[in-house]
């Protein structure tokens, strides 16, 4: 088994030997990834694990079809929703200036439907259309998924409820018959795929440009707001 097989099987492989009752999230990341959980509990805040979540707002993302472009990653405008009944004071008055290219949705869950049926602040699709053909596997395109993705190292958190749409044998087969690439983009791809599950932004980062949940940068590099102590 590659090792990307492995770092993308491997949350499926924990749910499965320790069973869906012994957790309510699993973090998912790189062999260096760093997780505060003081942090990671104030992400979750009050999100329902029952609810189906792959959590992260550090995505992999070629908005232009140009995988040299600086903004790959990570990239703001990437496609995600928002989470269930998710609640912001800049939402509710209207200043939220999101840096997406589309109104992120409420994922109830987040599916592809979900995405797809967005709002695009542009009224066009096309950068999704272009990128979403990279996920049809082929002779001319191996590597299938690649450039949108969630970051391995920046990391994930999936939730109980995620991880019963699918059982082992469904992920396992899937993925043992994927082409060999990046861990995480087979992980994302699975979830797609397997779980129709697409990503989640944690939500607090969304009408803030300035912050970044999962993977914030070097120590001093991310200006935090007074408001913003008590959700990092």
């Amino acid at each position: 088994m590659s090792r990307d097989l492995r770092a993308a099987i491997a949350p499926f492989l924990a749910n499965n030997t320790i069973g869906l009752d012994s957790y309510k999230w699993l973090l998912y990341g790189d062999d260096d990834t760093v997780f505060f959980i003081d942090n990671v509990i104030k992400v979750l805040g009050d999100l329902d694990y029952a609810q189906p979540y792959f959590l992260s707002d550090a995505l992999w993302w070629p908005e232009t079809g140009n995988v040299s472009s600086l903004r790959l990653h990570p990239n703001r405008d990437a496609p995600r929703c928002l989470p269930c009944n998710f609640a912001d004071p800049l939402l509710a008055n209207g200043s939220c200036a999101p840096q997406q290219g589309f109104i992120a949705p409420q994922g109830c869950p987040c599916t592809p439907e979900t995405i797809f049926s967005s709002t695009w602040s542009s009224g066009d699709q096309g950068a999704f259309d272009r990128a979403a053909k990279q996920w049809t596997a082929g002779p001319d395109n191996p590597q299938a998924g690649w450039w949108y993705m969630v970051h391995g190292g920046a990391g994930a958190i999936i939730s109980q409820g995620a991880m019963r749409l699918a059982s082992f044998q469904e992920v396992e087969r899937y993925l043992q018959a994927l082409p060999w690439h990046s861990g995480d983009a087979m992980l994302t791809e699975t979830m797609w795929h397997v779980l129709g599950l697409a990503t989640t932004d944690p939500g607090y980062g969304y009408c803030r440009p300035h912050i970044q949940m999962f993977d914030p940068g070097w120590l001093g590099q991310q200006q935090l707001l007074s408001e913003d102590v008590s959700k990092m």
